[in-house]
């Protein structure tokens, strides 16, 4: 019987099973990890793209009508393609425009590229526009803000990486409309 038990000491037939036990579930959330930190990277730089896309888009009309900033959000679902839009994220496109001593306020707004529901942060249509510190509209001047919002929730690994709400901010100054009302 103490032979059996030395013998089973020195047994190392199973050795490199154990090994493989061991590893496999730290080399797995180290791939799925990566997987989702790059999926985080890539959405966020999508967002921060469309969001300067549609300012862009937007900003450059000679004459921005409603139909034209509708226009231009339809363009968000192809920038962060292949992530979805859908009910996980939205665009919201402000005109912002400051006249005398008033301060900046937002004139029109308008939703689209998703169906979440979500709030500007510059506020909303017909009250004082909440800028960053440094951003000054001077009297007569407008700015369009894009904003977009987006819900991501890791499919891989949501113990490790939590549900988060990214936004992208992306604000230009029209080329030759004002900003006080679309058309």
């Amino acid at each position: 019987m103490l032979r059996r038990l030395l013998d089973l000491g020195c047994d190392r037939r199973g050795i490199m099973l154990a090994e493989v036990a061991i590893a496999l579930p730290l080399l797995a959330v180290l791939i799925f990890g990566t997987i989702e930190a790059t999926n985080y990277a890539v959405l966020k730089q999508k967002l921060e793209r469309a969001a300067v896309t549609v300012a862009d888009l937007v900003s450059r009309e000679e004459f921005l009508t409603g139909g034209i900033v509708t226009t231009s959000l339809d363009s968000v679902a192809h920038v962060v393609s292949p992530f979805a839009m859908g009910p996980n994220g939205v665009a919201i496109v402000s005109g912002i425009s400051r006249n005398g001593t008033a301060p900046a306020k937002v004139n029109w707004q308008r939703t689209g590229g998703g169906t979440k529901a979500a709030l500007s942060g510059v506020g909303l249509p017909g009250v004082n526009a909440v800028l960053p510190a440094g951003f000054v509209v001077r009297d007569g001047e407008g700015v369009i803000v894009v904003e977009i919002i987006y819900d991501f929730a890791p499919r891989w690994l949501p113990l490790l990486f939590p549900a988060t709400t990214l936004s992208q901010r992306a604000m230009y100054r029209p080329r030759y409309s004002p900003t006080e009302a679309l058309s």
